[in-house]
């Protein structure tokens, strides 16, 4: 299978540029109503239009091996426009059934989600966050956690306004009633984005 053309505050600025690896995270199943579905594409081709962005300026992406939703998007962008060597992933144990491992570099196995986040983590210069469920929003706040007590701070960036809107929310309630001491904005921590181009611009 093979998807084509699917339709402030800085913290430790990263450098950003080749041979960078990013983490592509989102959903990977597809909303029941019609709004959802088609809000789902709009973000997919996001992010196989902002992979190819970053295969073609010879980046890397790691996503968890899956075929469908943003993961699969990124995944096979990935592999269409770049090599395989650009197309990692961690694939969890016990499989879920729609991994494709023929073309892309398998960095290993892990038997949590917890463990797979802390893969991502450790091997990717950055963690781009697209809208999904449960899983996503774990991947979220431990990632955003991680920046909060670690001196190790990697950049997490959110895509969609909108989606993100409550969360964001609640961080800054968070911060504005003290029990975010440790920073002056929630810049430190994440950053929100809203289109293609705010994307690029945020890695650039």
């Amino acid at each position: 299978m093979k998807i084509q053309n699917i339709q402030n505050f800085n913290f430790n600025k990263p450098i950003f540029g080749i041979n960078k690896t990013y983490s592509i995270l989102g959903a990977s199943s597809v909303p029941k109503d019609e709004k959802g579905k088609n809000e789902l594409l709009n973000y997919m081709q996001m992010a196989s239009d902002f992979t190819k962005y970053l295969v073609q300026n010879q980046d890397s992406i790691i996503t968890g091996c899956g075929d469908k939703g943003i993961m699969g998007a990124a995944y096979y962008s990935a592999y269409n426009n770049g090599s395989k060597e650009q197309n990692k992933v961690f694939i969890m144990q016990p499989e879920w059934g729609d991994e494709d491992k023929e073309h892309c570099e398998i960095l290993g196995y892990t038997t949590s989600e917890a463990e797979r986040i802390q893969k991502f983590r450790e091997n990717s210069d950055a963690m781009v966050i697209f809208p999904g469920s449960c899983g996503t929003m774990q991947e979220l706040t431990t990632l955003v956690s991680q920046n909060y007590y670690s001196k190790d701070k990697k950049p997490v960036i959110l895509v969609g306004k909108e989606f993100f809107k409550e969360i964001d929310l609640q961080y800054q309630n968070m911060l504005k009633n003290g029990y975010l001491n440790k920073i002056q904005s929630t810049d430190e921590l994440y950053k929100i984005v809203d289109s293609l181009d705010e994307l690029k611009e945020a890695v650039e």
